[in-house]
Parts: structure tokens; C-alpha cells; sequence
């Protein structure tokens, strides 16, 4: 009863208004929260808020301080847990409000569950940590309460952000790879309506975003449904200055980057280290995007040092560490103050020039790097205008006309501030239209420059001139001049032409390349402009010449064009005349300039270079197939490819005929058209047109061997191209004592060179000769050859040969030539050569004590009527011209010495100091079953009239004894003479041969003899030519099988059998040579190893069919040697035994042994007769061929061995 009392009070006081007394009573009391203690609309918050119609409460505790009650408890929720709470009420006017807060425990998705009963969770909840925490739960019935929250529940509480959404968002603005982000989270539904949520996220981490930008703090507010906000402070290292931004911005999830904007926090003072230069605040943009490329940038107010007022500058910052900065101001207000702006931004005084330029409104540009408009450095550009002073003068050097108002300038001031090592730049660009400078010279701009790194301030003057050549072509040129105000009356500029010269004067064949160095001269009333450039033709095939070119004639408008040191070949020759005049012609055919040539071209006719085209240089000849001018040089020279011309041509390029051509060749050095004739100065001269004529003249000295003095000629000839050859002639009117030959003159010498397909060189004149007192004249020739010369004429016979020869030696001769008869009626005939002397010929025969000494070796000629062709010749250009020989040609022909051996063209030559009689002859001969062959052989016969003379085969001697394709070399023949064997054998003594011949991989020397007296049958024996070389068994025959059809087997022949000290015969019939029997052909002999024997052998065609062999063994087996071997095997049988009596050899032989049998299967045949203990064995066997290669001791095991 007492309790309901107490209810009813309760209720009946919050009927009539309440007091925080009041409420501190009844929770006191009563231990809950609900409609009884704190009135209706407060339980409706706390249902609202916990969705809980009454709370209990425990360990209560109170204070009103003022407008404010604060309770501590205990509260059980209604899950059961108890928490620690707080709630205060308080009197929000006449309302009672009220807040509470306590601590839960799980993830922040179960608290929000829990507390709001919701069956889903906002996006942004979401993408937090689901990790179990500690959870500050807030809620505020009315605004104005000591939590300072919003009205509606707040759960707080650290948490990390960790996918969804919500990561999507903080990787836009955090470092690549971030996959959670710790922090501080705030949920806050407002008005208790959960399904409108708003995500408070706070981190104090930072963030290094690049080099030179950190993040310091990131805040993100999450609306409904998922609107994002950013809230950042972003540190930016710049030039080594740390600026400080807040900025915000709004998250949308479609684009590719993230735009804050926001406030620079505190001033930048002295950027980049300007002290002319503080910025004051700015607006700053930070622009991060997808592919982490970030930009910032900022608008701020700042202050100059020279300017009174604030600008603003609108600075960018970009690159790895912010390193390219931009910071530009535009319509700067004070740019009249230029010399101020100078001076601060310099350091430097600035230029007094400076103050003749008036401005206007400008634009300032600091740059760390070179941008599309501005240089690193400090830039300001301006409209300017001139007053007077230096400025205008040196605007006057191009227009002489010029006032203050003539041109407008864009004014340029740039300063490297960055780069110490750059020059401060000024410059004032003329922006007008262009004008005339002085006759056809005109300027399209300018620019002068104030140098303000040198202590005088120069002035420098840029211009791009041009001006118009009389063919209508426009030069263009950027030139350069360094002014000074004393010498305006001339000023000279450098420069380079800024365009090609393409196709000058209408010429296709010549370009002038750009970036020719230009001097141009002004003055008052003229200009001189020359330069030097690059040329190209299309002749020097992709290569450039440099060239030097002079604009000149009478309006300034013609040029002369020099190229020197122009590398020129035949193929670029031939070109130069198809682009200039259309065609090559055949005059310069078949030149080869040499080196470089200077080559002029001159539009006017300037007193320095002719009208046209002009070619100076050298050449060579070196095209022997066409060309008139290369046919002309080969008449005058064996080989004009060994000369150079100095030459010249000219095309009159502007004259009434432009495509004339005119060559000039000259050759001055002292040269040799042959080795006997030489040209100290030679002219060429060459007009050409339709028939072109050819003048030649020079000075020729002739060369003549064995003469100490030339002969000294004026030789000249006019000929025309079309003849295949021509003449020079030249005279002499004496040639006294010609070879120092005292006893005759040569007179009236005419001298002719023919020069066609070769050169020939030949005098003819008259011979004046006195002889013993008397006279004689005849009509002399003398014929110049290389490295010789011979004169000849005939003698009547009114003289003899010793008489003739008496008077060339000036004293007696050898007694042999008074012996020389020469018959009547003939001439003798006289020939001097410098190769041999002279030489007196005639047909006669020898007699007296000549014909004696010969007479032992004339015994094949010696019959009646035979005479000799007879000459003496004398060595007059030797030491001992006495010592002259006779040589006696045999007229007969031919003189058979046999059926088969003859001598042909024989000559015997005597010499009389000493005296020796000498044979030359060509041998022919025939040998049984061989070819017909020659020989030239030569020797000296002995006074007993024995010679042995030899010689060498001409060629080579094919099918030796009729093997076919076997070849002997390097044959010669050896002839012994013996007058005492002239009854038996023709005189012939002995007969023999050499020669090589490839065998059986290697050489073999053959020697031979020829059986006397038919001098018909031969036997060649050879070895090889390195000693002790063994021949393989299988190589004779690959010999022989690959020179004959009939091939020999080598079946059963093993590869290591070699045939030892090798001896080769060739033989045409059977016989016997010492002790070796041969057969008819051709075979080998040596030692060849059997059954560990070295046995000799022959092989050879022992049934030779044609030219087939069966290479048949002949073998003879040396019994000593085999009874030693049987001893052997017996002391291996009986190793007891001393001595072995028990047996005796009695024969033993190995034959039937060909390979031919064996080809028939028919083995080699063993005959062994053996005695044993008195019984006589016969072994008659056959054994394998391959067996005989093998050891002794297994032959023994496999046939003898059972016999003991």
C-alpha cells in the first residue's frame, strides 16, 4: 500500500512539472530509468536510442552543479551486460533534456546491431575493422548538454579501415599498395534514425606520398547513402622549405583523381631562396589522380621588393621532388621600373641603355626548368619603344631613316638566377613589317641585344635579311654585328643563310645547303656580302663541298660561286657534264681526275673568275675503251694512265653558246713516252665542236742504250680523231761517230714516232763508212726497241769479213777469221745492236786451219758442197771486244742420225779466246712404244771431239711406254759423243733419260738409258724422291686402277702392307736389268714384310693382257730366316732344350701368288719340305692372302706345329 502510495506521488509531481531535484530523488529511490523517474518523452529517447522501456540502475550516484545533474551507475542492458554509465539532465529552457554515455565491447558492426536493432549495416561500417574493441556509446536528447554531440546516438571507438568502399576511397589519397588505414571512427545517427548514418574517420598517421609531399592528417565524412569528403593536411618540401597546406575535397568514385583545394597555411618567405620575393597567402590545388602522378599548385598574394603593393603570382610545382617550379605574374604593373627590377633580380648595376626603353604592362616568369614560353631563370617580357640615345642609333644601322615611333619591340629581360654560369640576356625585338636596308637588301626583323656582362654594356644587332637575285630567287640570311656607336657608318655582320639555296640561276645540278657562314658589309650606300657554305651537286653523290660565294654585278643581283679542294672522280665527271650540258663528250672519255679540282661558276663577267663554269685540276687516263680525248693520249703515250695532266675547261654557261667547251691539257714534269723517247714539255690542245681537232707539240729527247748523250728533237703533229694513228716527226742533221763507231757518220736523220695501238720509234738516214781508204755509202735504218736499239745496212762485198772486222777493232782479228770464205756476188750484210754489237754475216764456208778444228765434229754433215751460214760477232760493248765468236748454221735442215733420232737446226758457235766449239741442236726422237718427243739440247765439245751434251724436253711426255694416263715430267736428255763410236753407233756414246713422275701419292725419280746402237728400246728404273719412303700395296694399284679400265682387286690385301725401299720400272719389251728379270711395262720392286720376314718382292704384270695386269708377287722366301723362326717356335714348345738337331729345312717356297688367282679364289701356295728325326715332310698348302700379313708363330700353330 505504501508503495503504491509513493507511485502515485510520483506520478501526480510529473503531472505537475519537474525539477532536477525531483529526478534525483526518484532515481535514487527507484534505481531505473523510465517513465516513472524521468518522465514520458525522456523514456521515449531512451527507448529510442537503446530500445529499452527500463533501465536498472545500481550504485548510484549524484551532484547537481547548477543547471546540471550528473549521475554515476551501473546499468543493465537488456542483453544482460552491466556497464559503467554517465547521464546528465539538464533544463533546455522548460524542457527537461537529458544525455547519457557508457562503454560496450565487440566490433563496431555488433554494437551498431545491437544498440540500433538494424537488419543491415551502412556501406560505411562496412569497410571498418571487424576486430572486437571498446566502444564509447553516446546519446544526446537536446542540443546544449556538456557532451557536445549532435542530437541521436554516437558510437565512438578506434578502428581501421580495411576494404569495401570506404578502403576504395582512402587508396585515392594514401600511398600505392595501402590495404588498412588505423584511425579514430565516429558513427553518428542523427535524430535516432539509423538508417541515416554519418562515418567520422580520423587518422594522425602520416603519409609519405613522394620525395618531397607528406599527408599529416586525413580526415573522411561519410554521408548517406556514401558521399565522401577528404579533409587533409599536406606537407610540402620545396627547395628545401617546408610549406604547410589544409585542404579538402570531395570523393567520387567515377574519376580518376582526387582535386583538393584549400589554404596555404603561414607565409613563404624568400622562395627558392628570391629575397626579392615573399608570398604573403594562397589558395592552393592538389590534384592526385590513379596512376599516383600528383600536382600542386597555388594562387597567392605576394610582394616584390621594388613593388609598393602586393601581386598576385600563380606558382605550379611539379617532378619527383617538386624540383620544376613555375611561378608567373602577368600585367605586372611595374614594369616601367626596369632598371629597379634589374638591379634586385641581378645584383648588378643595371645598364644606363636601360633607361632610353619605355614599357608597358608585362608579364614576370621565375622557372627551376625550361617550359614552352619560358627559360630557366628569370624572365620578363614587355612592349616596348625606343627614345633616343645608343638603342636608336643602332636600329638606324639597318634603317638609316629610323625615329623613336619607326618600330615597336618586344623587350625581353632575362636573368639565369639559377645557372651562375649563363649570361644575363637584354634584348629588344623589332616586331614590325619588313623594310629595304639599303639597294635590294632587305630585313623582314631584328633584335639588339645589350650585353650586360662586359663593363661597357655592347650592343649587339641579330637580323634576318634577304635579298633578290636577278633569276628572281630570294636569299635569306641570319646575321649578327657586334655595334659600337664609333663605327656606324660601317658595321660588319656574320651570320649563316637560313634556307637552302635550291637550284641557283635555274641550275637543277646545285643546292646550297642552310647554315652557310654569311659576312655581310653596310654602309651608307652599299652592301658587300659574301659567304661560306656547303654545296651539294648531284655528282658528289650525297657528299657536301664547302663553297664560297660572292653577290655582286651590277645590281647586286649575279653571284660567283668557288669550290676548292672538290674531291672528282670519273663518274662524277661524266655527271657534272650530263646535268650541265645534257650529254658527255667523247672528248674527256676515259679521264680519271685525280685528287681535288677548284671549280668556278660566275653569273656576270667578273674581273676575278671567267663567265661559266670553269674546271681547274689533274687527271689521269685510265679508260682505254672510249673516249676521243683517252684515244688521242694513247697515241702520244704506250700507257697515258701513267701520266697526269694538269687540265682545264670552261663552259660558257651564259655566253651565245652556253653548251661550248673548251679543254686545255699541259703535262710540264720530264716524263717518258717509252723508255726511249722522253717529253720534257707537252701540249694538248683540244677544240671541241662537231669534228674536234687535236694540236700536239713537245720536246723529245731519244734515249739510245750504249750512247751517253740523247738525242736531242723538236717533234710536233696535227691529227684529227677519226685516225686510228699518227706521226711525229722531228729531224737531226748528223750523228757523228754513232756508238763511238769512228769510221762512219749517220747524216740526215729523220726521226718518226708512230703512235697508234702501240709505239714505234725508227730513224732512217744515210751511213757515210770509210774502210781501209776507201768509201762507201748505204742507206741506213735504225730501229728503237725496249731497252735496245740495232742499226743495219748492207756492205757491198768489196770487203772482206777480216778486213771489216780489222777496221771496228782497230787491229788484227783472230786468225779463225781470215779463214772465212764468203762467196762473190753476195753482200755482207753489217748490224750494230747495243744488246750483242756487231755482227758481219754472210753465206760462205770455212777453210785452212778452221776447217781443221771443226772437221772432228762435222762427221754427220761433213760432204762435198755443204756450206755454212757464217757470222762473226763482235762484242764492242764488252771489256774485251777481241774476244768475238763465230757461229756455222748447218744448212742442211735436218741430219738422221738413226731410224729413229735426228738433229735439226744445228749450229756450232766458236769462241777464239779461248778456243771451244759449241753445239745447239733440237733433238727429235722415238723410243719403242712411245710418242715422237723433242728436245733442245746444248754442250761443248772437248778437243778430242767427245761431247756430252743435254737439254730438256719441250712439254711433257704422256702414255710413257704406252700406259695410258700416266704422265712423265721435268724429262731431259743426255747425249755422250765419241768420234771413235761413229762406225757402230752414229758417234753416239750414250744415250740417257730423267724424269719425275706422280705416284702412289708422291713423287718417284726415274733414270733411264737407251740401247745403243738403234737408239729404239729403253728401260726406265726409279725410287722416290724422299729416301727411305715406303709405298702402300693398296695405293700402286688405286694408281693403277685410275689410270687403266682393267681394274686389279684388292681383295685380301691388307691396308698396312707396305712395299719398303721402292724401286719402279718402265720397260717396253721383257728382259733383264743386273739382277732383276722384268716384264714388258711396268712394275715394283722392294722388301715386304710376311710372317714377321722381310722379304723381297717384285710386282708386276706377269700375264699382261693389253693394258691389264694381274699384279703378280714374285717372292722369294730366305730359308735362313725361316729356320731361325722355327727354332723360336720350338723353344716355346720346349723351353728345356738347348739345341735342336731333330729337324732340318729342306726347302721352302711361296708362289701362285697373283691377285688375279686370288680374285679366282685360287690362294698362295706354300712348298715346305722339312726333315724330323730322319722322316722327311712335303707340305704342299694354301693359305688365305690375309693370313700373310699375320705372325709367324700363328702360321706355325695353324700348319706346322702337329709336326713336332
Amino acid at each position: 500500500m505504501q508503495g503504491f502510495l509513493l507511485l502515485f506521488l510520483a506520478l501526480l509531481c510529473l503531472s505537475n512539472g519537474q525539477s532536477l531535484q525531483d529526478i534525483q530523488q526518484r532515481l535514487t529511490a527507484f534505481q531505473h530509468i523510465n517513465q516513472t523517474t524521468v518522465g514520458k518523452p525522456l523514456a521515449g529517447f531512451i527507448n529510442s536510442a537503446l530500445h529499452e522501456a527500463d533501465l536498472p540502475l545500481s550504485a548510484i550516484t549524484s551532484q547537481i552543479t547548477g543547471n546540471l545533474l550528473t549521475v554515476k551507475c551501473s546499468t543493465l542492458l537488456g542483453s544482460g551486460a552491466t556497464v559503467s554509465s554517465t547521464y546528465h539532465f539538464w533544463m533546455n529552457g522548460n524542457t527537461l533534456a537529458m544525455d547519457f554515455q557508457f562503454e560496450m565491447q565487440g566490433s563496431i558492426q555488433n554494437v551498431y546491431t545491437s544498440l540500433t536493432h538494424s537488419p543491415s549495416l551502412p556501406q560505411s561500417i562496412q569497410g571498418l575493422s571487424t576486430a572486437s574493441g571498446s566502444w564509447l556509446v553516446s546519446g544526446v536528447s537536446a542540443s546544449g548538454g556538456p557532451l557536445g554531440t549532435g542530437v541521436g546516438l554516437t558510437i565512438q571507438g578506434t578502428s581501421s579501415v580495411v576494404g569495401g568502399k570506404l578502403l576504395s576511397a582512402v587508396q585515392k589519397v594514401t600511398p600505392k599498395g595501402t590495404t588498412q588505414v588505423p584511425g579514430h571512427s565516429s558513427v553518428f545517427i542523427p535524430n535516432l534514425n539509423a538508417s541515416d548514418v554519418i562515418l567520422n574517420f580520423t587518422t594522425t598517421d602520416s603519409f609519405t606520398l613522394s620525395k618531397s609531399l607528406t599527408l599529416n592528417y586525413l580526415e573522411l565524412l561519410v554521408q548517406k547513402p556514401f558521399e565522401v569528403t577528404f579533409s587533409i593536411h599536406l606537407l610540402a618540401a620545396v627547395s628545401q622549405q617546408s610549406l604547410e597546406f589544409a585542404l579538402t575535397a570531395d570523393y567520387d568514385s567515377s574519376s580518376s583523381s582526387v582535386k583538393f583545394s584549400g589554404d596555404l597555411l603561414s607565409q613563404w618567405q624568400h622562395p627558392l631562396g628570391l629575397k626579392w620575393l615573399t608570398l604573403l597567402s594562397g589558395d592552393a590545388t592538389f590534384v592526385i589522380d590513379n596512376k599516383y602522378n600528383m600536382a600542386l599548385s597555388l594562387e597567392a598574394q605576394s610582394q616584390l621588393s621594388w613593388s609598393s603593393h602586393p601581386v598576385t603570382v600563380d606558382i605550379s610545382l611539379s617532378g619527383d621532388k617538386f624540383e620544376d617550379i613555375l611561378f608567373e605574374i602577368t600585367n605586372i604593373a611595374e614594369a616601367q621600373n626596369v632598371a629597379a627590377m634589374f638591379a634586385a633580380v641581378s645584383g648588378k648595376t643595371a645598364p644606363s641603355v636601360l633607361s632610353e626603353i619605355t614599357t608597358a604592362t608585362g608579364t614576370l616568369a621565375i622557372s627551376t626548368y625550361a617550359t614552352g614560353n619560358f627559360r630557366e631563370g628569370f624572365n620578363f617580357l614587355v612592349d616596348a619603344t625606343l627614345t633616343s640615345g645608343s638603342l636608336l642609333k643602332a636600329a638606324q644601322v639597318l634603317d638609316k631613316q629610323a625615329t623613336p615611333s619607326t618600330f615597336n619591340y618586344a623587350f625581353t629581360l632575362y636573368v639565369p638566377i639559377f645557372a651562375s654560369q649563363k649570361d644575363i640576356e637584354i634584348s629588344l625585338k623589332e616586331t614590325g613589317s619588313p623594310f629595304t636596308v639599303v639597294g635590294p637588301l632587305v630585313c623582314s626583323d631584328f633584335t639588339i641585344n645589350i650585353d650586360v656582362n662586359s663593363g661597357n654594356s655592347n650592343i649587339v644587332i641579330d637580323a634576318d635579311l634577304s635579298n633578290k637575285l636577278k633569276d628572281g630567287t630570294v636569299l635569306q640570311y641570319t646575321v649578327s654585328a657586334d655595334w659600337e656607336e664609333s663605327s656606324a657608318n660601317s658595321v660588319e655582320f656574320k651570320g649563316v643563310l637560313s634556307t637552302a639555296w635550291n637550284n641557283p640561276f635555274g641550275w637543277s645540278w646545285m643546292i646550297v645547303e642552310s647554315g652557310s657562314d654569311i659576312d655581310l658589309k653596310i654602309s651608307t650606300t652599299s652592301f658587300d656580302l659574301t659567304f661560306d657554305g656547303t654545296v651539294q651537286f648531284p655528282w658528289s653523290f650525297g657528299m657536301s663541298s664547302e663553297i664560297f660565294i660572292e653577290i655582286g654585278g651590277p645590281q647586286m643581283a649575279d653571284a660567283v660561286f668557288a669550290i676548292e679542294n672538290f674531291p672528282l672522280n670519273t663518274l662524277s665527271l661524266d655527271t657534272i657534264f650530263q646535268y650541265i650540258i645534257g650529254s658527255v663528250p667523247k672528248e674527256i672519255n676515259g679521264l680519271n681526275p685525280q685528287g681535288t679540282v677548284s671549280i668556278s661558276i660566275a653569273t656576270w663577267d667578273s674581273s676575278k673568275v671567267p663567265l661559266g663554269f670553269t674546271l681547274n685540276g689533274q687527271v689521269t687516263v685510265t679508260d682505254a675503251g672510249s673516249g676521243d680525248l683517252w684515244k688521242a693520249l694513247s697515241l702520244l703515250s704506250a700507257d697515258p694512265s701513267t701520266i697526269t695532266f694538269t687540265w682545264s675547261f670552261n663552259i660558257a654557261l651564259f655566253g651565245s653558246n652556253p653548251t661550248q667547251l673548251e679543254l686545255q691539257f699541259s703535262e710540264s714534269g720530264a716524263y717518258h713516252w717509252t723508255k726511249e723517247v722522253e717529253i720534257d714539255q707537252y701540249t694538248l690542245d683540244v677544240k671541241v665542236g662537231p669534228q674536234s681537232s687535236f694540236a700536239v707539240t713537245a720536246n723529245a729527247a731519244l734515249h739510245l742504250p750504249e750512247q751517253s748523250t740523247p738525242l736531242q728533237f723538236q717533234i710536233s703533229s696535227d691529227f684529227e680523231i677519226t685516225d686510228p694513228s699518227f706521226s711525229f716527226t722531228g729531224s737531226l742533221t748528223n750523228w757523228v761517230h754513232p756508238w763511238g763507231q769512228k769510221w762512219f757518220n749517220l747524216t740526215s736523220l729523220q726521226l718518226s714516232i708512230d703512235i697508234g695501238s702501240s709505239t714505234s720509234v725508227s730513224l732512217s738516214g744515210d751511213a757515210d763508212f770509210l774502210i781501209k781508204g776507201d768509201k762507201g755509202t748505204a742507206d741506213a735504218s735504225i730501229s728503237v726497241q725496249p731497252g735496245s736499239a740495232s742499226l743495219s745496212f748492207d756492205i757491198d762485198n768489196h770487203w772482206t769479213i777480216d778486213q771489216l772486222t780489222e777496221t771496228v777493232l782497230g787491229k788484227s782479228a783472230a786468225a779463225v777469221v781470215k779463214d772465212i770464205e764468203t762467196k762473190a756476188a753476195l753482200k755482207i750484210g753489217f748490224s750494230l745492236s747495243t744488246s750483242e754489237g756487231i755482227t758481219f754475216s754472210a753465206i760462205g764456208n770455212v777453210t785452212g786451219t778452221l776447217a781443221q778444228e771443226v772437221k772432228h765434229v762435222s762427221y754427220w754433215w761433213d760432204h762435198p758442197g755443204n756450206c755454212f751460214g757464217i757470222s762473226v760477232s763482235i762484242p764492242i760493248f764488252s771489256a774485251a771486244p777481241e774476244d768475238l765468236t763465230l757461229a756455222l748454221d748447218v744448212t742442211d735442215p735436218y741430219i738422221q742420225i738413226s731410224d729413229h733420232f735426228w738433229f735439226d737446226s744445228t749450229t756450232f758457235s766458236i769462241s777464239v779466246a779461248p778456243f771451244a766449239i759449241s753445239l745447239d741442236a733440237k733433238v727429235k726422237a722415238q723410243f719403242n712404244k712411245n710418242p715422237v718427243l723433242y728436245f733442245e739440247v746444248d754442250g761443248t765439245f772437248k778437243t778430242d771431239g767427245t761431247a756430252l751434251v743435254w737439254g730438256a724436253m719441250e712439254g711433257t711426255w704422256d702414255n710413257p711406254f704406252g700406259i695410258k694416263h700416266f704422265d712423265l715430267s721435268n724429262v731431259i736428255l743426255q747425249i755422250g759423243f765419241n768420234p771413235a763410236d761413229c762406225a757402230t753407233s752414229a758417234c753416239i756414246a750414250d744415250l740417257g733419260l730423267g724424269a719425275e713422275m706422280e705416284f702412289a701419292k708422291s713423287t718417284v725419280t726415274f733414270d733411264g738409258n737407251v740401247a745403243i746402237p738403234d737408239l729404239w728400246d729403253i728401260f726406265f728404273s726409279g725410287s722416290y724422291k724422299k729416301k727411305g719412303q715406303a709405298v702402300a700395296v693398296t695405293d700402286v694399284i688405286d694408281q693403277w686402277n685410275a689410270a687403266n679400265t682393267a681394274q686389279i682387286s684388292k681383295v685380301g690385301i691388307p691396308e698396312s702392307w707396305g712395299i719398303n725401299d721402292a724401286s719402279f720400272y718402265f720397260a717396253p719389251i721383257n728382259g733383264q736389268f743386273g739382277p732383276l728379270h722384268y716384264a714388258a711395262g711396268f712394275g715394283v720392286t722392294g722388301d715386304l714384310t710376311i710372317l714377321d720376314m722381310n722379304i723381297f718382292m717384285s710386282m708386276n704384270c706377269t700375264e699382261a693382257s693389253g693394258f691389264s695386269c694381274n699384279f703378280a708377287f714374285d717372292i722369294s722366301v730366305p730359308p735362313h730366316e725361316f729356320s731361325e723362326l722355327l727354332k723360336k717356335e720350338l723353344h716355346l714348345m720346349y723351353p728345356d732344350q738347348t739345341e735342336f738337331t731333330v729337324f732340318k729345312l729342306v726347302n721352302v717356297g711361296l708362289g701362285e701368288w697373283s691377285q688375279q688367282n686370288v680374285a679366282a679364289t685360287t690362294n698362295p701356295r706354300w712348298q715346305i719340305g722339312l726333315e724330323i728325326l730322319n722322316k722327311v715332310h712335303n707340305l704342299d698348302f694354301r693359305v688365305d692372302q690375309s693370313e700373310l700379313s699375320g705372325s709367324f708363330h700363328d702360321f706355325f700353330v695353324k700348319w706346322l706345329k702337329h709336326l713336332f
